[in-house]
């Protein structure tokens, strides 16, 4: 949508030229239309423009993968403390819950929405009207289409363009012990950084950390 806004239009396969075009756009009009577009869907994920010093050639540059060992990774509930904790997810019925999921896929003017829609619905919450359990539900599925989604139609790619190499997938289910969330939500976006990638990281009261070493 970013890539439309400003004449670049993506066809499949042919990414290379698409990020070409975005390159010639000015930063400004990126920027613009990046915020248009997060305005749209609530959130607060921008495309920036980026300077690259490109020293000989860098795969990545052109939009190809490089030939190394891979891992990725999601939380839970990545959108979690965005929706909860700002009081923003208030999706409690099946019909709020329909309106939701379309409100999120009528961006991509997918063929075969109604499909999509009960798709969705019979996945996440069938037959269950349980307002709690809807609510629920609601999270995991923004979780999914903002997160989970894309980085397993991504680790697809990358298997097939690097099939030679590893490449691993963990998902993050630890809630974290000074979690302020409803007890329900797991882990949420940037709680892996703590205790994957070590304690240095922590902002937390002194106390906290004799709490961590007992933990199994």
């Amino acid at each position: 949508m970013v890539g439309k806004a400003n004449g670049c239009v993506h066809v499949f396969g042919q990414s290379d030229s698409f990020i070409r075009c975005l390159r010639k756009v000015n930063a400004s009009a990126l920027i613009d239309a990046a915020s248009h577009v997060s305005g749209f869907f609530d959130d607060y994920l921008w495309l920036l423009p980026r300077v690259e010093k490109n020293f000989g050639v860098l795969p990545q540059a052109e939009g190809e993968f490089n030939q190394v060992d891979t891992i990725r990774e999601f939380t839970s509930h990545e959108n979690g403390e965005v929706k909860v904790r700002n009081n923003t997810l208030s999706v409690n019925s099946r019909d709020l819950f329909v309106e939701l999921i379309h409100k999120y896929l009528k961006p991509f003017a997918f063929p075969g929405t109604d499909d999509l829609l009960k798709m969705f619905t019979d996945t996440y919450i069938g037959n269950n009207d349980e307002a709690d359990f809807i609510e629920r539900k609601a999270s995991e599925v923004i979780s999914d289409l903002w997160f989970a989604g894309p980085i397993l139609a991504e680790l697809k790619i990358a298997t097939a363009k690097s099939p030679s190499k590893n490449h691993y997938l963990y998902r993050y289910d630890y809630r974290d012990s000074f979690s302020t969330m409803p007890p329900w939500v797991g882990a949420i976006h940037g709680d892996e950084l703590k205790h994957v990638f070590g304690l240095d990281q922590l902002d937390l009261p002194s106390f906290g950390f004799d709490k961590i070493t007992e933990m199994p």
